[in-house]
């Protein structure tokens, strides 16, 4: 394993925030409308450390590769790296967010080369009837548009006036007849009565 795909193995990873879809330079070995479309979907600095970039590829395919026997290869000045993520199975139709691939701005060049038969016989014959498209990353490759920071919550809102007083509630059913209470203490006794006169 090479320095480069040592460095690129673990780092091939969609990129989930990416938003833009579209752009950067394709190139076309031959005339005609290439089958397999590879494309450099936008770039951004690496979260973290801005000294490093992640590239976020895409591609666009029509008609059936499985007769068009496509090759799929990613360089970085001009170094394979067989584990950046890349494809090597294509779908029809438009797809982004395919994979990404983190790289030194100032000093790497990563591209994406595909090549398959043209069908319709219009391929390069010195390639052997196959047509190569290549993605490659450079100063035209459109910016990700990263979602905004969140901001600070605000500050609390005045406080809201009472409401009016609710309507009263329905009676409660009557309770249980309570238990019988203790004897109480014996009443004091009544004043005596006067003796009647004797005569």
């Amino acid at each position: 394993m090479t320095r480069h795909s040592a460095k690129f193995a673990a780092v091939s990873l969609v990129c989930a925030w990416c938003l833009t879809a579209g752009g950067g330079a394709t190139v076309v070995s031959a005339q005609g409308t290439p089958e397999l479309t590879p494309f450099v979907q936008c770039v951004t600095p690496k979260p973290g450390d801005p000294s490093r970039a992640v590239a976020v590829f895409g591609y666009f395919s029509r008609n059936n590769h499985l007769q068009s026997s496509p090759i799929s290869l990613f360089l970085i000045d001009n170094i394979y790296l067989p584990k950046a993520g890349h494809p090597q199975y294509f779908s029809d139709g438009l797809y982004t967010n395919v994979f990404a691939v983190e790289y030194d701005p100032a000093t790497e060049h990563p591209r994406w080369w595909t090549s398959f038969y043209d069908l319709s016989g219009g391929g390069d014959p010195l390639a052997g009837g196959r047509i190569a498209t290549e993605a490659r990353v450079d100063a035209n490759s459109p910016q990700c548009l990263l979602p905004p920071a969140e901001g600070q919550p605000g500050p609390q809102g005045v406080q809201g006036l009472p409401g009016p007083p609710g309507d009263p509630g329905d009676a409660g059913p009557e309770g249980l007849q309570g238990s019988k209470g203790d004897t109480g203490p014996p009443g004091l006794a009544g004043p005596r009565r006067p003796r009647r006169p004797t005569g």
